[in-house]
Parts: C-alpha cells; sequence; structure tokens
C-alpha cells in the first residue's frame, strides 16, 4: 500500500494481512504485506472515509509486484558510463532560429529504460530578452527524455498532463517542438526552436 499510494520504497515495519479478512484463508493470493498503519487501515471500518477495499489492495500489489519484477529484470551496466563518440544527441546545444529567445540545453546520456528505449537527461536555461521586452524572463529544464525508434525524443511532464516536448534529430540541427506551451518551463519562454551543437 505504501508503494501505491504515497511511491514509498523504504523499508517498513508490517504484517502479513489477510485480502478477503478470513485467517483461516492463507491462500498465496489472498496475502499482502502492510504496513502497520495501512494494516490497521485496511482491517478498521470508518463512517468518515472508504477506507481501502480488497481490489484495490490487490490493485496496489499487483502494480508493486510488476515494478518489482521490472526493476529485476532491467539490464545492468557495470564500471563507469562512457558516451559513444558518435552519440548524436549528448553534449551542449544552442539555440539558432531566435533573436529574443536564447537557450543552451544540455543533454546528458542515462542507460536505458525498462522498454530498452535510450534515454537523456535534459537540463538547460532560457531566456527571453530584446529591445520590445520590458523585462526579461528566465526559465529552466531538467527532465528525462526518452528516445524512441522513430528518432522522436519526448519528455512528458507528469505534474503538466496536456504539455508534452519533442525533439527531432535532422542534418546536425535539433528540432524542438513543445505541445499545449503554457509557460511550462518559466514565464514567458519556450525551448521550442531550432538548435545547432555548441
Amino acid at each position: 500500500m505504501c508503494y501505491g499510494l504515497d511511491r514509498e520504497t523504504g523499508i517498513k515495519s508490517g504484517q502479513i494481512a489477510h485480502i478477503d479478512k478470513d485467517a483461516s484463508n492463507s491462500a498465496p493470493n489472498n496475502l499482502v504485506f502492510l504496513c502497520l498503519v495501512h494494516h490497521d487501515y485496511f482491517d478498521s471500518s470508518t463512517s468518515q472515509s472508504k477506507g481501502l477495499s480488497p481490489d484495490e489492495v490487490k490493485a496496489f500489489r499487483s502494480e508493486l509486484y510488476e515494478d518489482v519484477f521490472k526493476s529485476f529484470t532491467q539490464k545492468l551496466r557495470f564500471g563507469e558510463l562512457e558516451l559513444p563518440a558518435s552519440d548524436p544527441y549528448a553534449g551542449k546545444w544552442i539555440r539558432i532560429d531566435s533573436d529574443i529567445d536564447s537557450t543552451e540545453p544540455n543533454f546528458i546520456s542515462l542507460p536505458e529504460n525498462f522498454e530498452g528505449n535510450n534515454q537523456y537527461f535534459l537540463s538547460g536555461l532560457a531566456l527571453r530578452h530584446g529591445a520590445n521586452i520590458d523585462c526579461p524572463n528566465l526559465g529552466t529544464i531538467e527532465a528525462v527524455a526518452v528516445l524512441f525508434d522513430d528518432g522522436e525524443m519526448v519528455i512528458h511532464d507528469d505534474f503538466k498532463e496536456d504539455h508534452s516536448t519533442t525533439l527531432i534529430l535532422s542534418n546536425d540541427r535539433l528540432q524542438v517542438r513543445e505541445e499545449n506551451e503554457c509557460y511550462a518551463y518559466g514565464m514567458g519562454v519556450t525551448f521550442e526552436g531550432e538548435y545547432a551543437r555548441s
């Protein structure tokens, strides 16, 4: 429950609970480990809150099992991570298509995700300035970008569900598009545009 509700992964004191609340039914699919707080919450009946249903407990248990399985079956890399000389994304880029928007994102190669896609940590600053702008605006980006087989790199923001950023490398130029921009990276700034390697 701690993982399903709060994404907690630390060690907890707890007990084995019977999902159907029948202590004589010790079938493996009827057992779940719950921390003491969630076990008490699951076993209690309150008039003000709904508590946890057996189906919710089973769903959270399945989600935890699935994520643990993914963690233990992910390919491991040992030693230092070395960037290949031909990595087309890693390094610093500079925006070249705007006189009022200056942006300098930096890409750092990460290990593959569970699905086998390459990933990059993207960080950088965006500055909007110019003669017709009263006050310069500054924005930042810090996100993990996933590279898909079709050559598109995508950043999805879990906190801004409607917003996404897509990056496409073509002829040594990086094209960045933002969907539903809504100043996701800072007031009045955007990372959308064309980039060349720094």
